[in-house]
């Protein structure tokens, strides 16, 4: 993203990095090995100590970033399908991040009132 130009140098050292794993373990790693090579979910445990706001606003993150890249991915390889996709995926990210905005502006609206209630 943003430097086409390293694309080479950075699939030479995807082509190693898997002969590597080739002549240590005897085999290219399996397509478990890659998916979990490739979340971009953070742990749940770096969630849990957030609360469930949090939670929900990391959720819809990631859902706006599965969603561009599926767009990108898709349109390198015009596949409209999977682009709609990334696009459904985009959209409810971004409608995620906007109720996680409005509930905090509701909270802080709620917060303000109380706090002007208590100084009278």
């Amino acid at each position: 993203a943003g430097k086409p130009y390293e694309i080479g140098r950075q699939a030479v050292a995807l082509i190693n990095a898997m002969q590597n794993h080739w002549d240590v373990v005897g085999q290219y790693p399996s397509s478990d090995e890659l998916t979990v090579a490739l979340d971009i979910d953070p742990s749940r445990e770096f969630l849990e100590g957030g609360g469930e706001e949090f939670y929900e606003e990391v959720h819809a993150q990631q859902q706006v970033i599965r969603g561009a890249l599926q767009i990108a991915a898709s349109r390198l390889l015009s596949q409209r399908t999977q682009e709609s996709a990334g696009e459904r995926e985009l959209r409810e990210g971004t409608r995620g991040l906007a109720r996680v905005a409005e509930a905090r502006r509701k909270k802080w609206a709620e917060e303000t009132r109380k706090s002007k209630v208590r100084r009278k």
